[in-house]
């Protein structure tokens, strides 16, 4: 798979389809606040899409519920360009 560019900086990477099943019930939880956007290296990378202020709590909850659910996985990587939400100003 080619790789796409998502928004500025965010590139979707291949994702593994063993992989994908295998934490089908993490990202039913996540729903729409995280997109899996890559499986390579142990590592999920998924673009954050909630508000900025919960990102390291929903990065932290990912991580331990696919690392339990899914052992060949090492980490779990939050990714978004936002550095604030936009009622924060």
């Amino acid at each position: 798979m080619s790789s796409m560019n998502l928004d500025k900086d965010i590139v979707i990477g291949s994702i593994d389809d063993k992989i994908k099943e295998s934490i089908r019930e993490p990202l039913r939880v996540l729903g729409n606040a995280a997109e899996l956007i890559d499986t390579k290296n142990e590592v999920c990378t998924f673009k954050y899409n909630g508000p900025i202020k919960h990102k390291f709590g929903m990065e932290s909850y990912a991580r331990m519920m696919i690392t339990e659910t899914c052992s060949n996985i090492k980490d779990v990587k939050f990714v978004t360009n936002r550095v604030r939400d936009p009622l924060d100003y």
